[in-house]
């Protein structure tokens, strides 16, 4: 019980964190169902590999405000 408790509460805070990186979320709610907590991990790292591959690409732009 404490087990299912605990996989339905991260697939909530997946959801929400998916919501608000623009990521997809069915795709993540169902890894985290399936792996737990760990998923949050896997999200963050991907979220990251993400990001610096779109400014290897020169899609986004990064500005030093000085």
């Amino acid at each position: 019980m404490l087990v299912m408790f605990c996989l339905l509460l991260s697939a909530m805070a997946i959801y929400c964190e998916t919501i608000r990186l623009g990521m997809p979320t069915k795709r993540w709610v169902a890894f985290s169902l399936a792996v737990g907590p760990i998923c949050w991990v896997f999200l963050r790292i991907h979220y990251r590999m993400a990001i610096l591959r779109n400014m290897q690409m020169g899609q986004l732009k990064c500005f030093k405000v000085s």
